[in-house]
C-alpha cells in the first residue's frame, strides 16, 4: 500500500484536532454554555469528534492523489522519466506490497521510466512486485484493475505473448459487466487487436491503427510519442519509412526511449543525405 507521509499526516491530526474543537464548542454554545453529562450529551461528544477526524482523512487522501497524479504527470505529459523518479523518491520507499490498484498503477508507471533510461533491474522488481500483488488479492476487482495497469509494463519487459495473460485475467472480470466498464473493455480489446495484427504481418492496418493513437490529442504524450515511432519501426522493417511519424516522437517526446532512438534514426538518415 502507499503510506501517506509525514507532512500529510501532520495535516491530518492538525485537521482533526482543530474541526474536533470547533465543533465542540459550537455544540457548547448552541447548549447554553455546556454539554449535559447524559447519553446523549456524550453521544454529541463522540460526533464531534468522528465528522473531523473523516473529512480531515478524506482531505489528507485528496491531496496524496492529487500530488502523485502531478507526478505522474511529468512522465506522461513532460516525457521527463528522471524528474519523475527523483520526485517520487519518496513514494517509492514508502510503497510496500501489497498494492492495491491505484498504487499498482503508480508504481507500474514508475517501472515504465526506469525501463526509458535502461534500468531494467529495477523495473523488474517493480513488475515482480505488482504481479505479486495480483496473485495474492482476494478481491476480483481489485486483482482485475491491478492485471490491467500493469499490462503495459510486463508487455515491455516479458513481451506481448507473456503479459497477454494479465488482459485475459481482467477480461473475465471486466466482461460480466459491460456497462460499468467499457473503457476497460476497450483497451483490452486495442492492445489484443494490435497483438493480433503485429502476429499476421498486417503492416497497413497496424500502421493505421497507430497512427490514430499518434494523431489522437486525449491520448498523453508519452503514449502519443510510443505509438508514432512503434509505426515509424512498423513501416521501417516493411521496406518504407515514416517521416512525419519519427519526427512527431523526436521533437515531443523528451528523453523518452522512443524519443532518443526517433532523433538518433533521424541523424543517421541525414548522414546518408537522406531528408
Amino acid at each position: 500500500m502507499l503510506r501517506v507521509s509525514k507532512r500529510h499526516l501532520f495535516l491530518f491530526y492538525a485537521l482533526s484536532i482543530m474541526g474536533s474543537v470547533a465543533m465542540m464548542a459550537a455544540t457548547a454554545l448552541a447548549l447554553g454554555g455546556g454539554v449535559p453529562a447524559v447519553w446523549w450529551g456524550y453521544l454529541l461528544v463522540a460526533f464531534d469528534i468522528a465528522v473531523p477526524v473523516l473529512l480531515a482523512s478524506r482531505t489528507a487522501k485528496a491531496l496524496l492523489s492529487r500530488s502523485a497524479v502531478g507526478r505522474v504527470k511529468l512522465y506522461d505529459e513532460g516525457c521527463d522519466p528522471s524528474s519523475f523518479i527523483d520526485r517520487s523518491a519518496e513514494v517509492e520507499q514508502r510503497a510496500r506490497p501489497p498494492f492495491d490498484g491505484w498504487t499498482a498503477w503508480y508504481m507500474s508507471r514508475l517501472g515504465l521510466a526506469y525501463c526509458d533510461l535502461g534500468d531494467l533491474r529495477k523495473a523488474r522488481s517493480i513488475l515482480s512486485e505488482i504481479l505479486g500483488s495480483a496473485n495474492g488479492e482476494g478481491r476480483e476487482g481489485e486483482r482485475a484493475e491491478i492485471a490491467l495497469v500493469s499490462y503495459d509494463l510486463a508487455a515491455k519487459l516479458m513481451g506481448g505473448d507473456a503479459a497477454s495473460s494479465l488482459l485475459d485475467s481482467a477480461s473475465l472480470h471486466y466482461e460480466r459487466a459491460p456497462g460499468e466498464h467499457g473503457s476497460e473493455l476497450k483497451y483490452i480489446g486495442f492492445q489484443r487487436k494490435l497483438r493480433r495484427l503485429s502476429e499476421e504481418g498486417d503492416v497497413a492496418e497496424l500502421s493505421r491503427l497507430l497512427r490514430t493513437v499518434w494523431k489522437n490529442d486525449g491520448e498523453t504524450m508519452r503514449t502519443r510519442v510510443e505509438a508514432a515511432f512503434r509505426e515509424s519501426e512498423t513501416l521501417r522493417f516493411s521496406g518504407r519509412e515514416s517521416l512525419e511519424a519519427l519526427r512527431f516522437a523526436a521533437e515531443n517526446g523528451g528523453s523518452l526511449l522512443a524519443a532518443r532512438k526517433a532523433r538518433a534514426r533521424l541523424e543517421e538518415m541525414a548522414g546518408r543525405g537522406r531528408p
